[in-house]
């Protein structure tokens, strides 16, 4: 048997990000991921996400992304390489909608600089955005794109660097409480962890089934444009994203690499982690093209690929950062709704700080396990 101070399960954004602040800060750490990282399985791939600072979810998360920001920009010194590109965000949709109004919310509460733009003057600005003259489009000039892979493997590389020892294709099968620690069983042998994050994204069902937690299978689709990839360049173009119902909301990403990629956000079939569809069909990228043809009708050309991913939703679609309601020693970390790639780093010196010093700077309270009733016991 091996002992550590921090064993973390699943590492992704949100494990590396556990791993590299908790061996920062002197623990020896001890990371397992089931896979090879980075990979294609969970939630942490598909080249890019979405850096936004007028987060609609809730204004509430203000504090904790402005934290990650200052930590992307650290990691990118730190490593001597480019994570986050600043392209500035628009959003069109209809001025009462809920994505519309809760960035135009948050803004205000953060005072954060954004600018509240007519349908003809979108399309003057940015001619490839055809919003109908009942929409509004919301820009915001500090939001930009995430290289998703990129992001994963760096903090892996600082962790790594701060003595972590990180393994892969090694699952955890089991963990029983051992007086104030936790003692875990993988695949390759037992650990004495004094204590035990759990950040296994979609495997969270498995690992915490106390949870109330749904798996969704979210679809990334690349098409070839039909204009100049220059008129869509992350020179151009801003990151963009479309409210067009309650339930229909897609966005996209500036040219970058082999394509352009756009997808839904939610709306995706609900499934678990041995069930999900992984090839992309068909019916997939109707579904993910009409919206675009509609109103970026030189975006949609020919299909190149698709990626499936994973969103871990919880019912009220805010995090799980907290400790188990069956040991003080296990925290409880990643289930993120669709939303919580650019938080990484700020969660992860969160986590490292609650599973070494018992709190965190930040106000984690909103993210409390305990907020539904069957979880609270």
């Amino acid at each position: 048997m091996i002992h550590c101070d921090v064993l973390v399960v699943g590492l992704g954004v949100m494990g590396s990000a556990v791993a590299h602040h908790a061996a920062r800060r002197g623990a020896r750490v001890i990371g397992v991921d089931q896979f090879t990282v980075p990979h294609d399985r969970g939630s942490s791939h598909g080249e890019t996400r979405n850096f936004r600072q007028a987060v609609y979810e809730n204004p509430a998360y203000f504090p904790l992304l402005d934290r990650a920001y200052e930590l992307w920009r650290e990691l990118e010194r730190e490593v001597g390489r480019e994570l986050m590109r600043i392209t500035g965000r628009i959003m069109c949709g209809w001025p009462d909608g809920r994505i519309i109004s809760g960035a135009m919310a948050s803004a205000r509460q953060n005072d954060l600089p954004i600018e509240v733009i007519a349908a003809a003057e979108v399309t003057r600005r940015w001619p490839v955005l055809f919003p109908t003259e009942e929409m509004v489009g919301v820009y915001e000039s500090k939001a930009g794109v995430l290289f998703a892979e990129h992001c994963v493997a760096a903090q892996l590389d600082l962790a790594r660097r701060w003595g972590a020892e990180l393994r892969f294709d090694e699952e955890l099968l089991e963990w029983r409480p051992s007086g104030r620690g936790v003692l875990a069983r993988t695949t390759k042998e037992a650990i004495f962890a004094n204590r035990l994050v759990l950040s296994a994204g979609g495997w969270m069902t498995r690992l915490a089934p106390e949870l109330p937690l749904t798996i969704e299978r979210q679809v990334l689709v690349w098409f070839e444009p039909k204009l100049d990839t220059a008129e869509l360049s992350m020179d151009r173009l801003p990151i963009y994203l479309w409210e067009l119902s309650a339930d229909l909301c897609v966005y996209g990403i500036p040219h970058w690499g082999d394509g352009i990629k756009v997808a839904r956000h939610h709306g995706g079939e609900l499934c678990t982690m041995d069930t999900v569809r992984r090839e992309v069909d068909e019916t997939d990228v109707a579904e993910v093209r009409a919206p675009f043809e509609c109103h970026m009708p030189a975006l949609p050309g020919r299909f190149i690929r698709g990626k499936v991913c994973i969103y871990t939703n919880t019912p009220d679609q805010h995090f799980v950062i907290d400790r188990s309601a069956k040991h003080d020693a296990v925290f409880l970390v990643s289930p993120c709704s669709g939303h919580g790639f650019k938080f990484a780093p700020a969660i992860g010196e969160a986590v490292a700080e609650l599973a070494l010093d018992g709190r965190a700077r930040q106000d984690l309270s909103m993210f409390r396990a305990t907020r539904w009733p069957a979880t609270a016991s």
